[in-house]
């Protein structure tokens, strides 16, 4: 992993990111996501005239519906969820026998996991796309920053939240058919840690 941002301090739960799916633990994903992004709040800056800088807030409950895990589970609380991949009631081979598994396409959502550390802390995901004039836009998001992996576009889309404006990752997900990508972009000119 290249070297973070000074104004960040990273925790190593997971010693590397797991590269196969039968080496994913959902419960280290979510110890590394409590210690390197739960409760912290980047500060983004790009050229974008219309968005020269917002906040991304990042919370645990958010974490499941990132990751696509409330489509494997009768619960859709992201809190509820949690408290099941703490107790060990959902790991990642228990979500494979659900039917949504596959059609949900959720072990490549978990296995995007990694794309959190390229956007923002090691900062190597250089541009983002304003939604604010896109069209469609089904999910209703308000920026994405996206990159193009070596059979697909990767995805991680933020909304605006109405009653503070401070942006949460609300999906992380990959398109086989290029989208975002061909969409006018903006450059991230820095990301601060607050």
């Amino acid at each position: 992993m290249e070297s973070l941002p000074t104004n960040h301090k990273e925790v190593i739960v997971i010693e590397s990111l797991p590269t196969d799916y039968k080496d994913v633990r959902l419960i280290d994903i979510l110890q590394d996501y409590e210690c390197n992004f739960h409760g912290k709040t980047c500060l983004i800056r790009t050229n974008y005239s219309e968005l020269k800088e917002f906040k991304v807030a990042f919370f645990i409950d958010g974490l499941p519906h990132l990751l696509g895990l409330h489509y494997v589970s009768k619960n859709k609380s992201g809190t509820k969820i949690l408290d099941e991949i703490r107790r060990y009631k959902m790991t990642s081979s228990s979500i494979m026998k659900h039917h949504n598994f596959g059609p949900q396409d959720i072990k490549n959502r978990i296995m995007l996991y990694s794309f959190l550390y390229e956007v923002f802390l090691d900062q190597s995901v250089k541009v983002c796309i304003p939604m604010d004039h896109a069209n469609p836009n089904p999910m209703k998001l308000d920026c994405v920053f996206t990159r193009m992996g070596t059979k697909e576009e990767i995805v991680l889309g933020l909304k605006r939240a109405k009653e503070d404006g401070i942006f949460k990752p609300a999906t992380l997900h990959s398109n086989k058919k290029a989208k975002y990508t061909l969409m006018k972009r903006s450059k991230v000119i820095s990301i601060e840690w607050e």
